[in-house]
């Protein structure tokens, strides 16, 4: 049997009480080490940077964590109603899951709910058996969320809850000394102060970034003046803007001498009015830079004072208007030039708004319509109609188009040319401009133009058809003269010939005596011959009865063959797909046009050969003479013309086909026919 000792009472009691002496100095020091912790924490929050807080919160949240031995320890925050948490901060053991999204606390925990944030007072939940019925549902949530013990420590700012503080255990019960609480609060205070410090500082550096942003966008320069001493601070975007080097020391009488000094006065009363009556300074002055540009400067101040009224310093911006100076100064210059040509327009100009109503009149519209029609009905006050002309056109123009057009008033029937051109104004409203010129006395001379036109054309019509058949009749002339050259007098000067010849035969049997007179009868003969050779040419060359006997291209290679034989001008004659038979008027024609070419040729071109292309195709028929000579300045025979070439251009016409002729100096000369086989005259 083991051994039994036996302890006296006053033993036992002696230590009993030892005991308890013990656990208070194991409380007395773990107090005093909280003590420490709390004040060690307090003392790094004093100056924490603001982007260090959230670490340092997380930090400190790790140490009271250990220091209990807990689970969970986070900071909550509310949402504006109270009723919704959220975990704004948080340290969980190992192994433990991790709180995500709102707490609805109000319908979760409305015991909680009721002390945190109506009565301002901690909760302590040391076992969930020991809380009080009106906590049923309480105790159920944190049955389900595992918590065995929880502390919750409202932090009261300006004596309202807005955060808790919370501890909670979920793997055994623990007791919670309330000695704890009051110095668990002020850690809350100091994490709230810490976060709002640094909500503060990211405020402060969005206004700063903002109101960066609002500088740069506006080209805004920030300065601030002391009252007392006149120095003056700003930012380097100031110093750029007045010229002034980065380093030097600025004051007021600074920015006094690169003002353009005949705006230094001026700018000089509005500062020192603005001082004494502690109000603001809005002026527009000129400033000269060290290159000597001048540049326009828009400043806006206000007074700033101290608590007891005295003026502290002036603060304000400044800003480089000089594009919008020279803009008004252009558009002042622009003015004046609109009214100048208002004045000058020898025409009416009225304005209107998009709904017809009159906004501006010139004199002469005025003296039109007897009245300063503004703000009556455009279609009223111009045309004296009652609604909206039929003819309008303000939709398109305030469409931003400009419309150009014609019209006969219905008020005086005279006729008038419109531009309408839409007007932007910088308020983003539009006007409709119109500018009207009385054009009833050209549109009068346009209808006589017409008249005339249609008179000439007849003419022009009348004098085709009568040189055709000046042409007809002349080539029927020609006619009747080839025959009877050909069938009269060419034959009679043959008959003579022949009389000569016998004559001649019989002189030859005569005796040596007679010889004289033999000869003379053969040179009569031998000039008779000529004769009528050159009768028979002129017969052709009226008319070529081979034309009408045996058709165009026999017609063309005999032309070929008498101009080598008479001029010795060589002529190459090609043809390709010509029909077998031609209408009458055209090949004639056509053989007029190469007649007259090569009479040309012979006679300007110097030339010692030349071309001919006859050609059919796509029921057109196609002629090109061309040469290789001296050729000549299309200029000066349009100058000049001869009866040649306006011949063969009329009767190109009169077939209704195309002629042209090209030619350079030295470069020769081409002519070309192109003429329609269908409708023709037979």
């Amino acid at each position: 049997m083991p051994r039994r000792e036996n302890h006296h009472p006053g033993e036992r009691d002696a230590e009993t009480s030892a005991q308890c002496e013990r656990r208070k100095d194991d409380s007395r020091n773990r107090h005093l080490r909280f003590e420490r912790l709390i004040s060690d924490l307090s003392a790094r929050f004093v100056n924490i940077a603001p982007d260090q807080v959230d670490g340092e919160i997380e930090a400190a949240l790790k140490q009271v964590l250990d220091f209990f031995q807990v689970d969970r320890c986070g900071l909550l925050g509310t949402r504006p109603d109270k009723k919704f948490a959220y975990v704004m901060h948080a340290c969980y053991g190992e192994g433990i899951a991790r709180v995500a999204g709102d707490i609805n606390l109000a319908v979760l925990f409305p015991y909680n709910y009721e002390k945190l944030f109506v009565q301002g007072v901690p909760v302590i939940t040391t076992k969930l058996e020991d809380m009080p019925p009106e906590a049923e549902t309480d105790r159920q949530t944190y049955a389900a969320m595992g918590v065995r013990s929880s502390l919750d420590i409202p932090v009261l700012i300006k004596g309202r809850a807005g955060h808790v503080i919370l501890i909670q255990s979920l793997r055994e019960e623990r007791s919670w000394p309330e000695i704890y609480i009051p110095r668990l609060r002020l850690l809350g205070e100091i994490f709230i102060n810490a976060l709002e410090r640094k909500r503060a500082d990211q405020a402060l550096r969005e206004s700063e970034a903002l109101l960066n942003l609002a500088t740069d966008s506006a080209g805004a320069s920030l300065w601030s003046m002391d009252v007392g001493t006149s120095l003056v601070s700003v930012l380097p975007r100031t110093r750029d803007l007045f010229g002034f080097p980065q380093d030097e020391k600025l004051t007021y009488e600074s920015f006094l001498r690169v003002i353009h000094p005949e705006d230094r006065e001026m700018v000089h009363l509005c500062v020192e009015k603005a001082i004494q009556a502690k109000g603001a300074v809005n002026i527009e002055y000129r400033i000269v830079l060290p290159n000597g540009t001048i540049r326009w400067i828009s400043a806006r101040g206000r007074c700033h004072c101290t608590p007891s009224g005295e003026i502290e310093r002036l603060m304000g911006l400044s800003v480089d208007i000089t594009d919008r100076k020279l803009a008004e100064a252009a558009r002042r210059e622009s003015m004046e030039r609109y009214s100048a040509i208002v004045e000058a327009f020898d025409g009416l100009i009225y304005i209107c708004s998009p709904d017809y109503r009159v906004e501006f009149m010139n004199q002469r519209m005025i003296e039109r319509t007897g009245r300063n029609a503004v703000g009556e009905p455009c279609y009223k006050a111009l045309h004296d109609r009652d609604s909206i002309c039929g003819w309008c056109v303000n939709e398109r123009v305030f469409r931003g188009e400009t419309v150009r057009w014609e019209v006969q008033s219905p008020k005086d029937h005279r006729w008038y040319y419109i531009v309408n051109t839409p007007i932007h104004h910088t308020d983003g409203t539009m006007s409709k401009q119109s500018m009207i010129m009385d054009i009833t006395e050209r549109k009068q001379a346009e209808e006589a133009l017409r008249e005339s036109e249609t008179a000439l054309r007849y003419s022009q019509k009348n004098l085709q058809m009568l040189a055709g058949r000046l042409i007809s009749a002349q080539e029927e002339e020609l006619r009747r003269l080839s025959r009877e050259l050909h069938d009269d007098l060419t034959q009679r000067l043959a008959v003579l010939a022949i009389e000569a010849g016998k004559l001649e035969l019989e002189l030859n049997k005569a005796p040596q005596s007679l010889s004289g007179p033999s000869q003379k009868i053969s040179q009569i003969k031998e000039q008779l011959i000529r004769v009528s050779e050159d009768v028979h040419h002129i017969s052709r060359q009226l008319h070529p009865s081979i034309l009408d006997d045996l058709g165009l291209i026999r017609a063309i290679e005999s032309e070929c063959t008498a101009i080598l034989k008479r001029e010795n001008v060589r002529v190459t004659f090609v043809r390709e797909d010509v029909l077998p038979v031609i209408p009458g008027d055209i090949a004639l024609c056509l053989y007029r046009v190469v007649q007259e070419s090569l009479k040309n040729i012979t006679k300007h071109s110097q030339a010692q050969s030349a071309e001919i292309f006859l050609k059919s195709a796509d029921n057109n028929i196609t002629l090109a003479i061309r040469d290789k000579g001296i050729g000549f300045d299309p200029a000066e025979v349009r100058q000049k013309p001869g009866l040649g070439l306006a011949s063969m251009r009329e009767r190109i016409q009169l077939v209704r086909g195309e002629f042209s002729i090209t030619s350079q100096p030295g470069q020769g000369t081409a002519v070309s026919v192109r003429v329609p086989l269908t409708g023709s005259r037979t």
